[in-house]
């Protein structure tokens, strides 16, 4: 009996951990971001919560609004560091992962906004900043990819 084997180069667990390090990552920027403007670090969460609710003219936290938009928030994160992932072991010869990773968040961010957010989450596509949005996106990228590149390479050991 033959078995079929699938090699690839790049682990999807080292993908799903990448998303959960990008996601803390875009979720902190777009933390400090919302801070610096004036609304509150904790507004990135609120808007995340709403989705798949009809819009909201003024959202406010509650503990089941934040619960929902972590739980959201990272199951797409990992969900995106699949994708890389598999995108690396298509495309990537192993250099520049966090430059690729910027460049899948830049399609995912472009997605979101042309395709997604505005059918998804219509209090986030109304109130959120689209700089930070952007930012914490990048951030998402360039952490994931990294992190990606890293455990493809292996830890290395101390001398």
């Amino acid at each position: 009996m033959e078995v079929l084997t699938f090699k690839t180069k790049y682990r999807v667990i080292d993908g799903v951990i990448g998303g959960i390090i990008g996601g803390i990552a875009l979720g902190l920027t777009a933390m400090v971001f919302s801070l610096i403007m004036g609304k509150g670090m904790l507004y990135p969460l609120i808007l995340s919560g709403y989705v798949f609710q009809p819009y909201v003219s003024d959202p406010v936290m509650s503990g089941n609004i934040i619960v929902k938009a972590i739980a959201v928030h990272f199951v797409i994160s990992m969900l995106g560091g699949i994708v890389f992932t598999m995108a690396a072991n298509t495309f990537l010869n192993g250099k520049n992962h966090w430059f690729w990773g910027m460049v899948i968040a830049g399609l995912m961010w472009l997605l979101a906004i042309f395709g997604g957010i505005q059918t998804v989450d219509a209090t986030m596509a109304a109130h959120m900043n689209q700089l930070g949005f952007f930012l914490g996106y990048m951030a998402y990228g360039a952490s994931m990819g990294a992190y990606v590149g890293w455990a493809h390479q292996g830890p290395k050991p101390y001398r």
